[in-house]
């Protein structure tokens, strides 16, 4: 009764935990996500489902019955205690047991309470921390977000110092994220200080102003833009005193370091803001192009323009922007070419062609011919009718562009008539010849890099409804794979659908040290052997002796050159991109290995083919015997000649 009254409180305890909601089978979920992504259906993988399933019920039947049988060998013992604590002698069943039998201490007290000892095994700390933003409205850039590892990386070879703390490198982080909000604010008071400049003297401000001031008065946008940069002040001066009050909380570790701590970590912000830098250089060449062409207008609106001059530059005006119309909508349909998202009519066409009324049943490799001649078929006629739209594009901007060289001429010829060659309408001509080349050429790079963009990202989100275009046969270059089912992902055969002519980018940025130092060296010594036998065998000019101390500057000047082009950091973007296909190239490796298929490069397209090793014997098999180009030999007849 004590005993039960003792472990009652302890089994209430146990009843009254809440159970934890069930959120499905998540394994489940993850293997159908799987099986989307890599193209299959909804029957496929119920089917896969469900052999799964089969399986592991036939395993779990066997496991049940090996347990019974272990059951009924395992010794039995019982054990009474009485209010004394004196033991009873326990009844045991003696049986026998294929297991080694552990070493235990000979006290009656240890015999009963002793465990089997258990080895522990030594793992690594983790050095994961938790990423959050200093605060909640606050964006974090790629490079802080994903890849850890690559960035405490980079960070050690920066600084020379090993991180092997948490608080190391949780402090460097919101260091990071200080210093990266602090440079971008640089960088944007650097540009509206140039739009504040340059539109208080030309009195004209770039749309992106207008915009966000809601006006084209000159008065209000240098109010707007003025007090802009105002705030950007107060938020750089917000970072600068939030760096000062996060150096106070600088672990012990990296006091040594505190002196060069911020130079080396804004040097790497920079690095990473390269693309952004580059961008806002972009946008404030535009917009001194912008102030350019309103100049040219000007001066060509200041001339005496009769009205037949003023028809025909109206005219070519109006030629110019039809052949940039056509222009725009050709490079539209680039951007639907590039996202595999043609227009409807290309997939009624294959709806047309599609052969519906006989497909193979068996899966051999005659169903696997018929599915690629099909698919061929398919392609070629999606691909002369994308010929006949691009075709119809360049025709028109052709037709455009010889219609406005024939009225610039007419232009030309009329004008020269009524003067000598250095008389004002000369200087017309002129004048609206460069007008009308710079707006040209705003107007292409508007389409290129605002327009198209911004089309682009509406077709993505329109394509994410239509599932069914995943399906569709695309007329870009693909990776032919002459198989049924593959165990490739979508990622991964979009990879190899670049062909084999694609370079990975920065396949050397993960090398050690070591190696560059070892490729510096090597490419120094080389030029310098090849530099010093030109010099000293010149027979036309005068012999540099081998001694001279001008090869020894030069070569100095050489090995820092390149050690700038090797040692220079590489963006973590550009780090990230690397490893992602890195890892991409290595398990599309292994899955080959693993499943005998064999990835070669075909003969007339050009692009990638994979099939089984098998199917490429039996191939191989059938040309010898129809060709009978070649003869098996049965023995080597070079042991006879030799």
């Amino acid at each position: 009764m004590i005993v039960q009254q003792e472990h009652h409180p302890i089994s209430s305890k146990k009843n009254s935990k809440r159970r934890k909601k069930c959120h499905g089978n998540r394994k489940l979920q993850r293997f159908r996500k799987k099986c989307r992504k890599r193209g299959l259906t909804k029957e496929e993988t119920q089917r896969l489902i469900d052999e799964y399933a089969d399986n592991n019920q036939h395993q779990n039947k066997s496991n049940h019955q090996q347990k019974k049988v272990v059951g009924t060998n395992i010794e039995k013992m019982d054990v009474s205690t009485n209010l004394n604590g004196t033991l009873n002698e326990s009844e045991t069943n003696p049986t026998k047991s294929n297991k080694r039998k552990q070493q235990i201490s000979q006290s009656s007290s240890q015999r009963s309470t002793s465990h089997p000892f258990v080895k522990r095994i030594k793992r690594h700390k983790s050095l994961q921390i938790r990423i959050t933003p200093l605060k909640l409205n606050l964006k974090l850039p790629i490079y802080l977000k994903v890849h850890q590892n690559i960035l405490f990386r980079t960070l050690r070879l920066l600084l020379k110092h090993k991180l092997q703390r948490k608080c190391e490198c949780q402090f460097l982080h919101h260091r990071l994220q200080l210093l990266n909000q602090q440079c971008h604010m640089e960088l944007r008071q650097n540009l509206w200080q140039s739009y504040l400049n340059l539109g208080s003297e030309k009195e004209v401000w770039p749309n992106v102003v207008m915009k966000m001031a809601k006006t084209d008065e000159h008065l209000v946008c240098q109010q707007f833009v003025q007090k802009q940069l105002n705030e950007m002040k107060i938020k750089y001066d917000q970072c600068t005193n939030e760096l000062s009050l996060q150096l106070q909380s600088c672990p012990v570790t990296l006091m040594e370091l505190q002196s060069s701590l911020d130079q080396h970590l804004k040097e790497f912000v920079q690095i990473q803001q390269k693309y952004i830098a580059t961008k806002m250089q972009f946008q404030l060449q535009r917009y001194e192009d912008m102030i350019t062409e309103i100049e040219l207008l000007q001066t060509l609106s200041s001339f005496p323009l009769s009205s037949d001059q003023q028809n025909t530059i109206n005219q070519l005006v109006h030629l110019q922007e039809k052949q940039v119309q056509f222009y725009e909508d050709l490079l539209k349909l680039e951007a639907r070419v590039s996202i595999d998202f043609l227009p409807r009519s290309f997939d009624e066409l294959e709806d047309f062609v599609t052969f519906d009324d006989y497909f193979p049943v068996g899966k051999d490799t005659v169903a696997i011919e018929f599915k690629q001649t099909n698919f061929k078929i398919i392609q070629e006629a999606k691909r002369m009718w994308l010929k006949t739209y691009i075709d119809a594009y360049e025709s028109e901007i052709e037709k455009f562009k010889h219609q406005y060289e024939d009225e610039l001429y007419q232009f030309q010829l009329v004008n020269s008539r009524h003067g000598g060659i250095y008389s004002t309408t000369t200087t017309i001509v002129n004048s609206f010849l460069d007008y009308m080349n710079r707006r040209t050429n705003r107007l292409k790079d508007e389409i290129a890099y605002e327009k198209v963009p911004l089309y682009r990202k509406h077709l993505l989100r329109v394509q994410q409804r239509f599932k069914s275009t995943q399906k569709m046969v695309t007329v870009k270059p693909t990776v032919i794979v002459d198989l049924f089912y593959h165990p490739f992902t979508a990622a991964q055969l979009a990879y190899l659908s670049r062909g084999p002519s694609y370079i990975r980018p920065n396949p050397s940025v993960f090398f050690p040290e070591k190696t560059f130092k070892k490729r510096i060296d090597r490419e120094l010594k080389d030029t310098m052997k090849k530099l010093k036998q030109c010099m000293s065998n010149d027979h036309d000019r005068p012999k540099i002796p081998l001694t001279s101390p001008l090869y020894k500057s030069y070569a100095d000047q050489l090995q820092s050159c390149l050690n700038q082009a090797y040692m220079t950091p590489t963006p973590l973007i550009d780090q990230i991109r690397a490893l992602r296909e890195l890892k991409m190239v290595q398990s599309i490796r292994t899955k080959l290995k693993k499943f005998k298929l064999i990835l070669r490069e075909t003969d007339k397209s050009g692009v990638l083919h994979i099939g089984s090793a098998a199917d490429y014997e039996r191939k191989a098999i059938e040309y010898r015997r129809t060709t009978g180009a070649y003869e098996l030999l049965t023995s080597n007849p070079f042991n006879d000649i030799i």
